[in-house]
């Protein structure tokens, strides 16, 4: 039934060869026709595949099909060639063979050594095998070369080097000899030296340019149909698939590998026994393919995508054109508005600069005469005024204050919407970090009848670590905003530690007030940006509505969240919770676990502000107040005032001479350059804007000579970028202007003690 079907396929391959008309005058010159070239491949994969009897048979009933001598001769020598493989003597004789002359004899030998290298290849003799292509080489470079057996031979030459694995030297054989094969019209040998690549390349783990060789072997053998290069193909195409993992094209391959053997009758021989296995190896492919089909959650979903796959295969050619176009298109527009999107990122990067630069150019425009309405006001309460001229004065002062207040909570605002905040590890002291707060408060908490009651528990650690800063900005928002709006009432300040472990302490921070309170539909819109309760409150109690819209950024950039609960006519309670890294002082302490073990309550430990009676409490701890210089030891010390405000001079000037310090003034870099390396001063005070030599570049040239002396920089600047410079320049401080008293004097005391304050 196999060879049935063998002749039938034959035969309807050569009526199509003849039907339209392939075979020419020219071809059967030159060797093989296309129908015998159609049948000798037939045969040739038959012999490849061990299968000798159906060869045998095939060549036997196909000889009448052939209608050229040249054919006719080839396929006698295929039967020499079978005869060899089965018979024990080296020179069979086949009935068939009737070579009439000498040309005919010698071109049969020549072929017939051919045909003895390669059944010694298939064989896997390769020694031997190379030494019949020798021969083959030797004998058709001097004659005409008919049968085009040079590049056979050659092409099974650089197939030995494969199977030995020299692949450098196969791959540069066969690169050399592909475009010759081609121009010989060797398509059969071109496909050979194609898959050859392809294989050397797979086993490189270049699956990419092997598919590029398998393919192009592919396109020839459609062309020319070589059925046993094509099962050889599917094969090697199953074999690339699996190793990419891509099992369901190695199964479609696989399959049509088998199906390609039984529909070309190649079942016989080796093929047979391979069979079986093959059908082992597709069942196990089955079966990896169903354990992967497990795993997919929906199988209609699977089916479609196969579906789509498949359809995408069928359209690849407009597909891929389309994508171009449509490809190209997309990146001139992305790229279009890649540089769009840029010039707007620069623009507003520009925008943020100007913007920057504006703040801080007019927060030194603004701080310069602050300075000095402050530091005036500050003179002039210190010479004894009178009564009425003290009510005016601490007036003044109170509105400088909240001048410069609303100078900071401007500037704080830009740098957290710019996310420009970073948050400190510092080692502080949070129960006199609180004191000092509300002493700094007390004006104001007397102005509305307040008092102010702070509660802190006794079981948080003296020193903890984290930003005291921040921690000051938060609170002192929070009760300035209680203050403005709390009249004859009491705001409390409550700590609480609820969580301690050895690393972290967790504080509870609670600001209540017993105020107007804030109506429910309104208490999450203050927390916005300028934002009050509404325009009464506004004409009212004034402010900008940016207290409580920087507290909640603030306590966001520190991990926490601000709650409130509030009722109209009862007042407010605005709490938070935050994480502190315990200093290792402190880390023997063990973790408090609110389940099981109650924290002590936290007890009053101060009252400030307006009030008759204030009950005692339960335990009082002392405050620990902010340390006050001793200016005594200090007087008569020589300062250096670099400033070229005339006005400021003077406050700063006579500021220090309260305090019987002896002033020199310099009204630029330069000046305190010369005067610094003329004179010994004890301390110099340095602004940083001034002509013709500015602070930095001054300070630079006074420590090439001096670097003992204490240099503090006394500016209007914002210090958010430039401490860290000023700092590494070679200043030992920054006092920014306009300065509080305490802190202005706090920091020329340390300047000369060199001693740390919190």
């Amino acid at each position: 039934m196999n060879l049935l079907r063998n002749i039938a396929l034959l035969f309807a391959q050569l009526c199509c060869v003849f039907a339209f008309g392939q075979v020419s005058n020219s071809e059967t010159n030159q060797g093989l026709n296309t129908a015998s070239r159609v049948l000798l491949e037939r045969v040739e994969g038959l012999i490849d595949s061990r299968d000798f009897d159906e060869a045998k048979s095939l060549i036997i009933d196909s000889r009448t099909l052939i209608n050229d001598d040249y054919g006719d001769r080839l396929l006698d020598l295929y039967f020499i060639e079978l005869e060899l493989e089965s018979s024990s003597g080296e020179n069979p004789t086949s009935p068939f063979v009737q070579f009439k002359d000498e040309e005919l004899s010698q071109d049969a030998f020549i072929y017939l050594e051919y045909l003895k290298g390669r059944r010694a290849f298939l064989k896997k003799e390769f020694s031997k095998a190379d030494s019949l292509f020798t021969s083959t080489f030797s004998i058709t470079k001097k004659l005409d070369d008919t049968h085009r057996l040079f590049l056979k031979s050659e092409l099974y030459t650089a197939q030995l080097n494969f199977f030995e694995k020299n692949y450098t030297v196969t791959t540069a054989v066969l690169n050399d000899l592909i475009p010759r094969l081609e121009e010989k019209g060797l398509e059969y040998e071109q496909t050979q030296a194609y898959l050859t690549l392809g294989e050397i390349a797979h086993s490189k783990n270049n699956y990419e340019e092997a598919n590029i060789y398998y393919s192009l072997a592919q396109i020839l053998i459609k062309e020319n149909q070589f059925p046993f290069l094509e099962i050889k193909l599917y094969k090697l195409f199953a074999q690339h698939y699996r190793d990419l993992q891509d099992y369901q094209n190695s199964l479609v391959y696989l399959e049509k590998h088998v199906q390609t053997i039984e529909d070309n009758g190649f079942i016989g021989g080796e093929n047979a026994k391979q069979l079986s296995s093959l059908n082992g190896e597709i069942e196990s492919l089955k079966g990896i393919i169903a354990q992967k089909d497990k795993e997919l959650e929906n199988k209609e979903n699977y089916y479609i995508i196969l579906c789509m796959f498949i359809t995408l295969l069928t359209i690849t050619s407009l597909a891929l054109f389309r994508r171009n176009i449509l490809k190209a298109k997309r990146n001139s527009r992305l790229a279009h508005e890649k540089s769009a999107l840029i010039n707007e990122r620069n623009k507003a990067q520009d925008a943020a600069q100007i913007k920057a630069d504006f703040l801080s150019t007019i927060t030194h425009e603004l701080r310069t005469p602050m300075y000095a309405v402050t530091g005036l006001t500050h003179l002039l309460l210190s010479s004894s005024p009178r009564d009425d001229q003290q009510e005016h004065l601490e007036t003044l002062k109170s509105s400088g204050e909240y001048l410069l207040s609303l100078i900071d909570n401007i500037l704080d605002f830009n740098k957290l919407e710019a996310n420009k905040v970073e948050l400190e590890e510092i080692k502080f002291d949070l129960r006199k970090r609180i004191a000092d707060i509300v002493k700094t408060l007390d004006k104001q908490v007397k102005d509305k009848n307040n008092k102010i009651v702070i509660i802190h528990d006794e079981a948080i650690a003296s020193s903890l670590v984290g930003d005291p800063v921040k921690i000051s900005q938060i609170l002192i928002n929070l009760l300035g905003n209680s203050i403005k709006f709390t009249s004859n009432g009491t705001i409390t300040i409550k700590t609480k530690l609820i969580k301690k472990s050895k690393e972290k302490s967790k504080i509870l921070f609670e600001v209540q007030d017993t105020g107007k309170g804030i109506s429910k539909d309104r208490q999450e819109q203050i927390f916005e940006n300028f934002t009050q309760e509404n325009i009464e409150t506004a004409r009212e109690h004034g402010g900008t509505g940016l207290g409580l819209a920087i507290v909640k950024k603030l306590v966001t950039l520190m991990g926490s969240e601000i709650k409130l609960e509030s009722e109209v006519g009862k007042g407010s309670v605005f709490s938070f919770a935050i994480d502190f890294n315990n200093p290792d002082s402190n880390s023997f302490v063990d973790q408090l676990d609110s389940n099981n073990t109650k924290a002590p309550t936290p007890t009053p430990i101060a009252v400030y502000g307006s009030h008759d009676e204030v009950p005692t409490p339960a335990k009082t701890a002392p405050i620990l107040k902010t340390e006050t210089p001793e200016f005594e030891i200090l007087k008569g010390k020589k300062v250096l005032i670099v400033e070229d405000n005339k006005i400021n001079q003077m406050i700063t000037k006579k500021i220090l001479e309260q305090k019987e310090f002896i002033c020199d003034v310099a009204n630029n870099g330069e000046e305190a350059v010369a005067m610094a390396r003329a004179n010994e001063y004890d301390l110099i005070l340095m602004d940083i804007h001034m002509p013709v030599m500015d602070g930095k570049r001054a300070t630079v040239e006074i420590r090439k000579f001096n670097s003992k002396t204490p240099l503090l920089a006394l500016t209007a600047v914002t210090l958010e970028n430039a401490q860290d410079e000023l700092i590494e320049i070679g200043f030992d401080d920054i006092i920014p202007k306009p300065f509080k008293m305490d802190e202005f004097f706090g920091k020329i005391q340390r300047a000369f003690s060199n001693i740390q304050i919190i």
